[in-house]
């Protein structure tokens, strides 16, 4: 929108905790997987995560801890994208 490019930016540097490693990689691999509606996406499509997790051997309690931090996950995605959709709308 300014010209710039991602380089111009940057990324910013984060510390992932190792025990958060299994539901980060999980919510990343599945990043594009949403329920939508009209009002756009509203929760993170679960049949690919309980997927994934079989294809990482991950069961037991581990398993549930992944799947509530994936939802945590996107929950604070979905906040993002809300905010920046009326951002988005302001700008129109």
């Amino acid at each position: 929108r300014f010209g710039l490019v991602d380089e111009d930016i940057g990324q910013p540097e984060i510390e992932l905790w190792e025990e958060n490693h299994p539901a980060f990689g999980c919510f990343i691999d599945n990043r594009d997987q949403w329920l939508v509606s009209n009002g756009g996406p509203f929760a993170p499509n679960l049949v690919p995560v309980y997927s994934w997790l079989a294809d990482h051997d991950i069961t037991g309690p581990e398993r549930r801890a992944v799947i509530a931090d994936v939802r945590l996950i996107a929950s604070g995605a979905l906040q993002g994208m809300q905010e920046a959709s009326k951002n988005a709308d302001k700008d129109t």
